[in-house]
């Protein structure tokens, strides 16, 4: 990872029986990031499912990670993005807000 790379890790908490359509909105939004926006270096969504969760309720983590800080802020003008949020409002799909952390990789291993 690059030193001007962003990676952004976002959790989302649906509300009860709505995992799978949250699932689905985010999935359409990674699909749509990565076709569209160079800039997009990864776009993962991970589900954790409900009997994982102590809360019964399961969780969404997306991992982002962007070449640059204007790529990200490009991002945020997308309506694709706008989209997926009035969708995630007005269907009323989450507990709380998503809480969106900016990290930075100190060490890692792949095989």
């Amino acid at each position: 990872m690059g030193s001007s790379t962003v990676t952004l890790i976002c959790t989302l908490i649906p509300k009860a029986g709505k995992l799978d359509r949250l699932e689905e909105v985010l999935t359409s939004r990674a699909s749509e990031a990565h076709a569209n926006e160079a800039g997009n270096l990864k776009y993962v969504v991970w589900v954790q499912a409900e009997a994982d969760c102590e809360d019964g309720k399961g969780c969404v983590v997306l991992f982002e990670e962007w070449a640059s800080r204007a790529d990200l802020d490009n991002h945020h003008t997308k309506d694709y993005l706008h989209k997926t949020h009035k969708t995630l409002e007005d269907e009323d799909l989450l507990t709380n807000p998503e809480e969106i952390k900016r990290v930075k990789e100190v060490k890692a291993f792949w095989t």
